[in-house]
């Protein structure tokens, strides 16, 4: 930090955001070496503030807001500070930067926002700072934003948080998200096989036919649990 401030009088910039250049695409790969999906991203140099923000490092997030860092800069992927604060579990970090005016509406490129990914990563007490905060700021908002919560909770398995956004913060169990398709958080468990998912999404009051009305695109068979299970060749949740 001394030596971050010594750099900083002795002339070094430190802009107000990242300089953007062009937009770029590339393939998403995982760990097994298959593409699943593009990655879309603007070119630019970390900001220290982002950086900063990834490691929890909180003075220095204070020192250089109050130098003039916009305390919802984005960098190249769309991620701002509260984002990263989500991602990594920094409670109070996110605290600091919600009361400097952070704001919950900004997604990453991939349309993820802070909500979703805290609670991918399971951090509650993150969690429930955020939806006091977009009841209090984003009331609008603040459906949309749950719903999206518990998807994000059923792709990461996370049972102990779906069934926490639906009893602590009052989570619809039942209804239609869109992700390039229509699909229902139990019909998402049911293609990814999770059986323990699916058993705790009934549990808390689903309906297991709600996709059954949902249109299919030409040429698919018609949408529900059972038939993304069957798809999937998932015996157990079938």
């Amino acid at each position: 930090m001394i030596t971050f401030q010594k750099a900083l009088d002795a002339g070094a910039p430190l802009p107000a955001n990242p300089h953007f250049g062009k937009t770029m695409e590339e393939p998403v790969v995982n760990a097994y070496g298959k593409n699943v999906g593009r990655r879309v991203y603007e070119e630019c140099r970390a900001h220290p503030a982002s950086l900063a923000a990834k490691g929890g490092h909180e003075e220095m997030i204070r020192f250089m807001i109050g130098r003039g860092v916009n305390v919802n800069l984005r960098d190249g992927d769309g991620f701002t500070l509260l984002a990263f604060a989500s991602i990594y579990g920094h409670t109070s970090l996110a605290r600091f930067l919600l009361s400097q005016g952070a704001r919950q509406r900004f997604s990453s490129h991939m349309s993820h926002y802070p909500l979703r990914l805290a609670v991918y990563h399971g951090y509650e007490d993150l969690v429930d700072l955020l939806v006091e905060n977009l009841k209090q700021g984003w009331a609008d908002g603040f459906l949309e934003q749950i719903q999206d919560a518990v998807c994000g909770a059923v792709v990461a398995g996370q049972t102990s948080m779906v069934r926490y956004l639906i009893e602590h913060h009052n989570a619809p169990v039942t209804f239609v998200m869109y992700y390039g398709h229509p699909m229902t958080p139990h019909m998402q468990a049911a293609r990814d096989g999770r059986a323990d998912m699916v058993r705790l999404l009934l549990q808390l009051g689903d309906e297991v036919d709600v996709g059954s009305s949902l249109s299919p695109r030409l040429g698919q068979s018609p949408l529900s649990p059972l038939a993304e299970a069957a798809r999937g060749n998932h015996a157990e949740v079938a």
